[in-house]
Protein backbone atom coordinates (compact mmCIF):
# COMPACT_ATOMS: atom_id res chain seq x y z
CA UNK A 1 0.00 0.00 0.00
CA UNK A 2 2.84 2.53 0.90
CA UNK A 3 5.49 0.90 -1.16
CA UNK A 4 8.00 1.01 1.09
CA UNK A 5 9.87 -1.74 -0.23
CA UNK A 6 11.82 -0.34 -3.22
CA UNK A 7 13.90 -3.46 -3.91
CA UNK A 8 14.75 -6.57 -2.61
CA UNK A 9 17.93 -9.69 -3.29
CA UNK A 10 17.73 -13.11 -2.26
CA UNK A 11 20.57 -15.09 -1.65
CA UNK A 12 21.42 -18.81 -0.93
CA UNK A 13 21.10 -17.90 2.88
CA UNK A 14 19.84 -14.24 3.14
CA UNK A 15 16.44 -11.88 1.91
CA UNK A 16 17.90 -8.50 1.61
CA UNK A 17 15.46 -5.79 1.39
CA UNK A 18 15.48 -2.39 0.99
CA UNK A 19 12.94 -0.04 2.48
CA UNK A 20 12.79 3.55 1.78
CA UNK A 21 10.22 6.19 3.37
CA UNK A 22 10.57 5.03 6.79
CA UNK A 23 10.64 7.17 9.88
CA UNK A 24 9.77 6.42 13.79
CA UNK A 25 6.31 8.31 13.45
CA UNK A 26 5.25 5.43 10.82
CA UNK A 27 6.66 1.88 11.49
CA UNK A 28 6.97 -0.49 8.75
CA UNK A 29 5.46 -4.18 9.45
CA UNK A 30 6.84 -6.61 7.07
CA UNK A 31 4.07 -10.21 7.01
CA UNK A 32 5.73 -13.27 4.18
CA UNK A 33 4.70 -16.50 4.23
CA UNK A 34 7.49 -18.73 3.43
CA UNK A 35 7.38 -23.00 2.65
CA UNK A 36 9.10 -25.41 4.18
CA UNK A 37 11.15 -27.85 1.65
CA UNK A 38 12.19 -30.73 5.30
CA UNK A 39 11.32 -30.50 9.01
CA UNK A 40 13.94 -28.51 10.89
CA UNK A 41 14.81 -27.25 14.36
CA UNK A 42 17.15 -24.03 13.47
CA UNK A 43 18.02 -20.74 15.16
CA UNK A 44 17.96 -17.74 12.87
CA UNK A 45 20.98 -15.39 12.95
CA UNK A 46 20.24 -12.15 14.13
CA UNK A 47 18.65 -9.15 12.07
CA UNK A 48 19.98 -5.99 11.08
CA UNK A 49 18.65 -2.54 9.29
CA UNK A 50 20.12 0.23 8.40
CA UNK A 51 19.71 3.52 6.56
CA UNK A 52 22.00 2.96 3.78
CA UNK A 53 23.55 6.36 3.50
CA UNK A 54 24.50 6.30 7.75
CA UNK A 55 25.33 2.53 8.16
CA UNK A 56 26.22 3.90 11.80
CA UNK A 57 22.27 4.35 12.80
CA UNK A 58 21.33 0.77 13.32
CA UNK A 59 19.04 -1.17 15.29
CA UNK A 60 19.85 -4.97 15.88
CA UNK A 61 16.61 -7.66 16.93
CA UNK A 62 18.27 -10.69 18.42
CA UNK A 63 18.00 -14.18 16.61
CA UNK A 64 15.33 -16.55 17.05
CA UNK A 65 14.29 -20.35 17.22
CA UNK A 66 12.83 -21.39 14.05
CA UNK A 67 11.10 -25.53 14.02
CA UNK A 68 9.08 -26.65 10.97
CA UNK A 69 7.10 -29.61 11.45
CA UNK A 70 6.41 -30.66 8.21
CA UNK A 71 8.07 -30.55 4.81
CA UNK A 72 6.58 -29.93 1.61
CA UNK A 73 4.58 -32.38 0.05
Amino acid sequence: ERRVIENYELTDRQVIVYLGNVSRERPVALDYRLTAQCPIRAQAPPSVAYAYSHPETRSLAAPVEIVVTKGRR
